[in-house]
This record gives C-alpha cells, structure tokens and sequence, in this order.
C-alpha cells in the first residue's frame, strides 16, 4: 500500500507500517464493549478500524459489480482520520476513485482492503492484549484483599424473595414452618428414627446470666457486620438491628 500511495502522490512520512506479509482475510470483528462504559483508547482505535474495513469491504463489493461506490463510505473518507495510516490509506483511495481503469482500480483496492484487513487485526488483538492485561491485574489486586470483588462477579444479582414451603396446610413462609420444614428434612437424612434414637436435649444456659446490652451498645455491634453478610430466611441482615428503635429492642 505504501509503495502505491507514493505512486500517486499521497504523503506517508507519518505511517508506521511495519513488516507485514499478505493475508486473504476479509472478514474483521468489530469490538463490542457489554458493558456501559466509555471506551478506552486502544478500544476506540480497534473499534474504529473494524468500521472502516467493513465499509471498504462494501466499497469494493460496488466496484466489483461496477457500481457507484457507497455514499457512507465516500463521507467517511472525505472526513478522513487522526490515524495516519488510516489517513493515508482514505487518501490513497479517493485517489483510486479519479482512475478511469476499471481494472487497475480494482486491483489497486484489493491491495488497500487487503492492508486494512491486517491493520485492524492488529488493532483488534492489541485491544484484546490490553483488556487481557487489565484483567489479570484485576484478579490479583482482589485476591490480594481477600477476593471480594471477585466473589461479586460470581454473584447474580437478584431480588430477596421470601422463603416458601409447602406444609400439610398449604404453602407457608413463617419462621416457624420453615424451620419445622427443615427439621423433618434433617430428620429423614440423619435417619434418627431408623435408630430408634430421639436426639439429647441440648442443654441452654440461662440466658438472664449475661448483662443486656443497650441498644447503642447493639447498634455498635451491628455495624461491625459486612455487608455481604448473607440474610436471613425472611431477609434480616444483622445491620437492621441498628435501625430498630430503642423499645423494639
């Protein structure tokens, strides 16, 4: 490409082209960002070049059907860009657009798409290497303070919804039934009464023996909990305590 642009006149002191040998690729993937975020450099660049060589590749599909080239791509390179190879490749084909040989101009653009086709895969596999790179550092930064925002990723976020069970009276979500739930669940994997075995009281201290703590004293506590402290069946969270009023507690 180079060695036409200088055949027409078009400036390439700015181009880095690099040595490169011939591909047949034709087809290039536009990077696509999921989430809503701004761009990053080597995104937009990657991003901009996959544009470009699709609308090239719909250049040279009406030039092979001998028809008026694209007006999208014709607006495009009279815009030209800041990228001097991209630039310089614009003004080497609005210069091929002046040639009255069919022939030669279409050979002429087969090597530009062809020059842009390795351009953008450049572009595209140094966007990947970035974003690869950003986040392995990423991985070692949250494991490194204990993998929290990594435990997140894993995570869908989803709305709380009560736990239901189905007892001998219908669907039920009361503290009591679910526990009463889970206790004849336990019972039949422990298979207690296979053993003919019932389970020991357990003994319970009083618990009148330890000192009530005030409610500011409560309040404190619940704020020593995280976050991410996983909820009860009915959605409390140890910070709710917290927002309870001194008589509630």
């Amino acid at each position: 490409m180079l060695g036409l642009a200088k055949k027409v006149g078009v400036d390439t002191s700015q181009v880095r082209l690099g040595n490169r040998g011939q591909s047949n690729l034709r087809v290039v993937r536009v990077p696509v960002v999921k989430q809503q975020r701004p761009l990053k450099p080597h995104e937009e660049e990657a991003r901009a070049w996959g544009i470009y060589y699709n609308e090239l590749l719909l250049l040279e599909q009406a030039e092979n059907a001998g028809q008026k080239w694209p007006e999208s791509t014709m607006d495009m390179l009279t815009q030209g860009s800041p990228e001097p190879a991209m630039a310089m490749s614009m003004a080497l084909l609005l210069s091929i657009s002046e040639g009255t040989c069919r022939d030669t101009r279409a050979s002429e653009i087969r090597q530009v798409v062809s020059m842009v086709a390795e351009l953008a895969q450049d572009a595209e596999r140094l966007a990947q290497g970035k974003i690869a790179e950003a986040w392995n550092s990423f991985c070692d930064t949250s494991f490194a303070k204990g993998a929290g925002a990594m435990h997140k990723l894993t995570r869908t976020p989803e709305e709380w919804k009560p736990l239901v069970v189905k007892m001998r009276h219908g669907y039920s979500a009361t503290e009591a039934d679910n526990l009463s739930y889970e206790t004849a669940v336990l019972h039949r994997h422990w298979k207690i009464h296979e053993q003919g075995k019932e389970p020991k009281q357990v003994w319970c201290p009083n618990r009148l023996s330890l000192q009530r703590k005030s409610p500011a004293e409560i309040r404190e506590i619940a704020y020593t909990f995280s976050t991410t402290t996983c909820l009860a069946p009915d959605g409390f969270h140890p910070r709710h305590f917290a927002l309870m009023t001194d008589p509630s507690m």
